[in-house]
């Protein structure tokens, strides 16, 4: 199994010639398959692999594989293809089974639940000994601001020895508090992905990982942390204005804030982003806007505030 589509025409995955049999494509994030592959089960149609749009690989092979996935909106080049052992390559049979894989250099650190059901899936196949042999372990924790609080993610391989997944917090004491605890004892063995929303988190850093207790081998994600920001004392003033609005972005130092300002319609009329809030107010000019009701957005990582102003004639 490999991600260097460099190596695929010397392995006998595809041809030789770069940038046509193999070689990189930009901007892709998503995913489409329609075959029947155990490396894509549960995961037909088009989902969405990684968080944020970057390179992949690519590789045309022979006949004699299947292609598992390819790039939606990229041409639908192969992104995984697979030969089982005996098919024929490019060349030669394929020796064992051979996976060509999408990954770019940086593709495993943003990947969806989606993608590592995909590569557990893949490396399932790959070795020959099924899902239910794979060591159960919490796979890359993710962890994003949301408006609604921070959203956590996680996708793993269990088998029956394991017996609950337990996702915390670290609190300012150094202790860690459990925020949910997911019982196995119900559930298939198999790949599964798990998610689950923080709807209180700190102001500030919040720091979460996930365990996975079990009676063979107890294993821990990564700590995640995560920047989570408060609107709520973002204010404007005066208000009603006739000249300078001034905006007071109290709680997004120190971060980027995006600002807009709208009129009734949604047209908007101003846009300022500020690379770094600091506790001075930032001064809007509306002396050239006609007179009436507007909206100003603030927006710094995923808390944002809305607020109305009125502008009135000199």
């Amino acid at each position: 199994m490999t991600w260097e589509s460099y190596l695929f025409d010397d392995l006998g995955m595809t041809g030789h010639t770069a940038e046509h049999d193999f070689g990189t494509v930009h901007n892709v994030a998503y995913l489409n398959s329609g075959s029947n592959h155990p490396i894509n089960a549960g995961l037909a149609g088009t989902r969405q692999v990684a968080h944020n749009y970057g390179d992949g690989r690519y590789g045309r092979p022979s006949s004699g594989a299947t292609v598992v996935a390819s790039f939606y909106n990229a041409n639908h080049l192969p992104a995984i293809f697979a030969y089982d052992k005996g098919r024929h390559m490019v060349g030669m049979d394929a020796p064992g089974k051979r996976i060509g894989w999408h990954f770019a250099d940086h593709t495993a650190a943003g990947l969806t639940s989606a993608g590592w059901k995909y590569f557990s899936q893949a490396v399932a196949w790959a070795t020959g000994c099924g899902v239910h042999g794979i060591v159960a372990k919490p796979v890359n924790l993710h962890a994003s601001p949301q408006p609604q609080g921070v959203e956590l993610e996680w996708v793993s391989e269990t088998n029956e020895e394991d017996e609950r997944y337990i996702l915390e917090k670290l609190e300012e004491t150094g202790e860690w508090s459990i925020i949910r605890v997911v019982e196995l004892a119900s559930l298939p063995t198999g790949t599964a992905s798990f998610s689950h929303v923080d709807e209180e988190p700190t102001i500030g850093v919040n720091i979460y990982r996930v365990r996975l207790e079990s009676r063979a081998q107890e294993r821990q994600s990564e700590q995640k942390a995560v920047d989570y920001l408060s609107s709520a004392n973002v204010s404007i003033y005066p208000n009603p204005t006739s000249e300078w609005l001034k905006v007071d972005l109290t709680g997004f130092e120190g971060f980027e804030v995006t600002l807009t300002m709208a009129d009734r319609l949604g047209r908007v009329v101003m846009a300022r982003t500020i690379a770094e809030a600091t506790d001075e107010a930032i001064e809007l000019d509306v002396r050239q806007l006609t007179p009436g009701m507007y909206i100003v957005h603030a927006q710094a990582n995923a808390a944002k505030k809305a607020m109305p102003v009125v502008v009135i004639g000199n």
